[in-house]
């Protein structure tokens, strides 16, 4: 979308220091020119863990998913808008 592109990696981000790298979910942009940019880092294993599949862009707001975290450790479902502002989380259970 306008020379930005978005995805996700399964390891790093700011709550990852001191921990195993694996499993930590950062949400990022980077430009066609390479200007990256963090969108959100999971903070704990009820954010996320190991993400699922590449986010979907639906009029500004990006879609994800991870197979693991959340409430009962089966993954979650979150929402951000291609800016980082907003955040919101589901759960699945």
């Amino acid at each position: 979308m306008n020379g930005v592109l978005y995805g996700t990696t399964e390891g790093g981000g700011a709550y990852c220091e001191g921990r195993s790298r694996s499993g930590c979910v950062v949400f990022f942009s980077i430009s066609t020119a390479g200007t990256e940019h963090v969108l959100y880092s999971f903070g704990s294993g009820h954010d996320g863990q190991v993400p699922a599949a590449s986010l979907i862009d639906v009029n500004g707001i990006l879609y994800g998913t991870t197979y693991q975290g959340g409430t009962s450790n089966n993954g979650t479902v979150s929402d951000i808008s291609t800016t980082g502002k907003e955040h919101k989380l589901r759960r699945r259970q």
